[in-house]
């Protein structure tokens, strides 16, 4: 689910009166301005934007150029972790 979708989940599970992390923990996807504004704030993945923007550039010159280019780039996501989740004890 992206942020905008966890912030929905996070107000039902306080609805139900249940704590987040303790009792249930949130990860979303996206890691938009909205992760960190939330209560508790969301541990949240995100792209590397920057990279990604990059790589679409570089497709596209190469490409108009009429160079190959690849079918699939990787880009490794960006994991920022916060209060929404917490480490259990075994």
């Amino acid at each position: 689910m992206n942020d905008c979708t966890a912030a929905g989940v996070v107000r039902a599970i306080k609805e139900r009166n249940f704590r987040i992390p303790e009792d249930i923990g949130v990860v979303s996807f996206d890691d938009t301005y909205i992760a960190s504004l939330m209560t508790p704030q969301l541990t949240s993945v995100g792209c590397n934007y920057d990279e990604y923007g990059q790589n679409i550039i570089r497709s596209a010159v190469s490409a108009i150029a009429g160079n190959t280019i690849p079918h699939e780039t990787l880009i490794e996501p960006e994991l920022a972790v916060r209060s929404s989740c917490c480490v259990l004890e075994s």
